[in-house]
C-alpha cells in the first residue's frame, strides 16, 4: 500500500510539474521583433527541462534563441504535409536520426497547450510521442513561414532535397559491408522472394497442352468462367490470329477472330449472361475494375506465357473495351510470331538496299506509315532485329504498351492513367545516352518536332505514322508547319506499306482473263481444304519507299514544290517505286492476284472496268456465235436448194 501511494504521489508530482512547466513556457514566450524569424529564449532551468523530458509523453521545451529562415526550414517541410501544418498550426524545425534509424523531430506549435494539436502532429509524423519535442511558436511567424514553405516552388525544392539525400544513401552500396542484423537480412530476403512471386503471378501460363486438349472437347456450358477464358486465350494464340473480339448481343453473343484481315466466328450463340461474365472476367484478368467498363473505355494489357515455335514466350496482349448497348465489347490484339527477317517482310531487293542505307546511318528518322493493321509493328521488329544483331548499339524503345519483347534492347512500357507520360519517357531516353530510340507513333506536331530534334542531336529515331502513302505523309508534315529545312535534314526515310493476301500454293490456277497485259502467266485464287476454301493463305507487304538523298532533300526544301511534285520527281528519277508497280511485280511473281491487289489499294474503278470488259467480251462472243450460227443455217439452206 505504501508503494502504491508513492507511485500516485510521483505521478501527481510529474503532472503538476508538467503543467507548471507548460505554463511557465507559454507565459515567457516573447515576441520575436519585427520580422518574427526566431524562437524565444527559454527561462526554464536545464535540469527541470531534462526532468520534464523524462516524465512528459508529449515533450514541451523551449530552446535558446535561434533564428530560422525559410531556406533552413525548407528541407523539413516534406515530413508534415500542407493540410496537417495548416490544421494544427505546426512547423517542423529540426529532424535527426537516433538509434535503430528512428527519426526524431523538433516541432514548433502555435497553440502549444492544445493536446489535440500535439497528438495530431504526432499522428501526422507517424512516430512515437517520445520522438517529438514541441516548442512554442509565434502565430505571426507561423503564418509567414507557412505561406512560403508550402507553395509549389518550395515543395519542388523539398522534393529535390529528398531525392539528393536518398541518392547519397545509395552511394555506400556494394562496399562489401552490411549494417543489417540477421533478422533484418532474413526479412529482406523474404520480401524479395515475395516480390518475385507476385511478378510471376502477373503472367498467365497458357503452355499446358493437356489442359487445352481436355477443355476443347467440352461444351461451353460445362466450363467455368475462368476455364472458358483460358481456353479462349489458348485458342486465340494457337490460331495465329491478329485480333479477338468478344461481342455481346441479345439474347446471345459471339467470339470472333481476325485471320488474314478477315473476321470469322469461332464461338456463336453464347448466352448473354455468359458473355457478360466473360467480359467481367477479362477485365479482372487485365487488372482493371470490371465495374468501370459500363461507363468508360478501358485500355490495358494481359500478360500471358504461350508457346512460340515450341518454346515458352512472354506476350503482352493489348486489351481494349468499349461500353456498348448490352455489355462491354472487348478486343485483344496479339503479336505472338513477329517477323525478324527483313527479307521475309515483302520488300523488293532494291528497297531492301535503300532501307539498309537508311538505318545504317548514325542519325535521322525512319518513319513507317500505314493504316491500322498494315504490319507496321512487324516491319519495325525486323528493323530492330537487324540493328540488334551486331550488339554494338544502345537501343531504347517506348511503347504504349510494348507488344514484342526483346532482351537486347531497353523497353519502356507506358500505362494509361499513370504519372509517367510519353514526354517523361522521351526525356528520360535522351538522358540515358542511347544510339537508337524507338518512340512509337507520331501523333502531333510536338511529337514530330521532338523526333526531329532528337535526330539532329545525333540519334537514330524509329517512329510510326498513320498515312496511306509517301505523298500523304509529306503532305501532312508540310501542313503541320514544320520547317522544311529541319524536315529534310532530320528525315532519312519514309516507308509506306499495306498488306495483301498471298495465294494458296496448293490451289492457285492460271488466270485466263486478266484485266491487264502481262509478260507471263498470272494466277488467281480458287480455294481448297488447306486454305479453308478461301484461296489465300498468309499476307505479304506491298511497300513504297523514299530514301532522302541529297537531291530529294533539295526538293523538300523548295517551298514552291508540293508533296505531289516531290513524289513525281522522285518517281521520274527512279528514287521511288510506287505501290502499284510493287503490286504488279507481286502479281507477276505469282504471289498474289489482281483481285486481291485491287481490294487492298482501293482500285474500285479498275475492278468495275474489268467487270465491264469481261461482260462486253462475253456479250460480243455470244453475239458473234449467234451470227455465225445464222450464217451456217443460211448456207445449209442455200446448199439444199441448189442440190435440190
Amino acid at each position: 500500500m505504501r508503494r502504491e501511494s508513492s507511485k500516485d504521489n510521483n505521478h501527481t508530482r510529474y503532472e503538476s510539474f508538467g503543467e507548471k512547466a507548460l505554463e511557465r513556457l507559454t507565459t515567457n514566450t516573447a515576441a520575436d521583433g519585427a520580422d518574427g524569424e526566431h524562437l524565444p529564449e527559454s527561462d526554464a532551468p536545464e535540469e527541470q527541462q531534462q526532468q520534464a523530458s523524462e516524465n512528459v509523453s508529449l515533450l514541451v521545451q523551449t530552446s535558446p534563441e535561434k533564428k530560422y529562415s525559410v531556406e533552413s526550414l525548407q528541407p523539413f517541410s516534406q515530413y508534415l504535409n500542407k493540410e496537417s501544418s495548416s490544421r494544427y498550426q505546426a512547423i517542423v524545425l529540426k529532424t535527426w536520426t537516433g538509434d535503430y534509424e528512428s527519426p526524431y523531430f523538433e516541432v514548433g506549435l502555435v497553440h502549444i497547450k492544445n493536446g489535440d494539436h500535439r497528438n495530431g502532429v504526432v499522428r501526422a509524423l507517424r512516430v512515437s510521442p517520445f520522438h517529438v519535442t514541441f516548442h512554442p511558436l509565434d502565430e505571426a511567424f507561423f503564418e509567414y513561414v507557412h505561406s512560403h514553405l508550402y507553395n509549389a516552388q518550395a515543395q519542388s525544392l523539398a522534393l529535390e532535397h529528398q531525392q539528393k539525400k536518398q541518392s547519397q544513401k545509395t552511394k555506400n552500396w556494394g562496399e562489401g559491408q552490411t549494417t543489417l542484423s540477421d533478422e533484418q537480412t532474413r526479412a529482406a530476403q523474404a520480401a524479395t522472394e515475395a516480390d518475385y512471386a507476385n511478378e510471376s503471378e502477373e503472367w498467365i501460363d497458357l503452355t499446358n497442352q493437356e489442359e487445352y486438349e481436355r477443355n476443347i472437347r467440352r461444351s461451353e456450358s460445362e466450363l467455368t468462367t475462368q476455364e472458358f477464358i483460358r481456353l479462349i486465350l489458348m485458342e486465340f494464340l494457337r490460331s495465329g490470329s491478329s485480333d479477338m473480339h468478344i461481342e455481346a448481343g441479345q439474347p446471345t453473343g459471339r467470339i470472333r477472330f481476325r485471320y488474314d484481315s478477315e473476321m470469322f466466328t469461332r464461338w456463336d450463340n453464347i448466352p448473354f449472361v455468359k458473355i457478360k461474365q466473360l467480359s467481367m472476367g477479362m477485365a479482372e484478368t487485365s487488372g482493371k475494375d470490371a465495374t468501370q467498363m459500363k461507363f468508360k473505355d478501358i485500355d490495358s494489357t494481359i500478360k500471358v506465357r504461350a508457346l512460340r515455335d515450341g518454346r515458352a514466350a512472354d506476350v503482352e496482349l493489348r486489351f481494349a473495351s468499349q461500353p456498348t448497348l448490352y455489355a462491354p465489347s472487348i478486343v485483344l490484339r496479339s503479336q505472338l510470331k513477329p517477323i525478324r527477317d527483313i527479307g521475309a517482310v515483302g520488300f523488293l531487293p532494291r528497297q531492301i538496299a535503300d532501307l539498309k542505307a537508311a538505318y545504317s546511318q548514325k542519325r535521322g528518322i525512319l518513319t513507317i506509315t500505314g493504316a491500322t493493321g498494315s504490319g507496321k509493328t512487324n516491319t519495325l521488329e525486323a528493323i530492330y532485329a537487324a540493328l540488334e544483331e551486331p550488339d554494338i548499339y544502345k537501343i531504347i524503345e517506348i511503347g504504349e504498351p510494348i507488344e514484342i519483347r526483346s532482351a537486347r534492347r531497353t523497353q519502356m512500357s507506358l500505362r494509361p492513367n499513370t504519372p509517367f507520360s510519353w514526354w517523361d519517357a522521351f526525356y528520360s531516353c535522351l538522358r540515358a545516352d542511347p544510339d537508337i530510340i524507338g518512340i512509337g507513333e507520331l501523333r502531333s506536331v510536338e511529337h514530330v518536332s521532338l523526333a526531329i530534334n532528337a535526330a539532329l542531336t545525333g540519334h537514330l529515331v524509329l517512329a510510326t505514322f498513320h498515312a496511306a502513302s509517301v505523298e500523304d505523309t509529306l503532305s501532312r508534315m508540310f501542313q503541320m508547319g514544320l520547317p522544311r529545312e529541319n524536315l529534310s535534314t532530320g528525315m532519312n526515310l519514309i516507308l509506306a506499306q499495306a498488306l495483301v493476301k498471298k495465294l494458296c500454293e496448293r490451289c492457285k490456277v492460271v488466270d485466263q482473263h486478266p484485266s491487264d497485259v502481262y509478260e507471263r502467266e498470272v494466277y488467281k485464287s480458287v480455294g481448297c481444304p488447306q486454305c479453308f476454301n478461301k484461296g489465300t493463305r498468309g499476307r505479304t507487304a506491298m511497300t513504297e519507299l523514299l530514301y532522302f538523298n541529297d537531291e530529294v532533300k533539295e526538293w523538300i526544301q523548295n517551298r514552291n514544290l508540293t508533296a505531289r511534285d516531290v513524289v513525281h520527281k522522285a518517281m521520274d528519277a527512279g528514287y521511288l517505286i510506287p505501290m502499284k508497280a510493287v503490286a504488279r511485280e507481286k502479281v507477276l511473281a505469282g504471289i498474289t492476284s489482281e483481285q486481291e491487289v485491287a481490294a487492298v489499294l482501293g482500285l474500285v474503278e479498275s475492278k468495275r472496268q474489268y467487270a465491264n470488259y469481261s461482260y462486253a467480251n462475253a456479250a460480243s462472243s455470244a453475239e458473234s456465235s449467234a451470227i455465225q450460227e445464222t450464217i451456217n443455217q443460211h448456207e445449209e439452206i442455200i446448199e439444199g436448194e441448189i442440190v435440190g
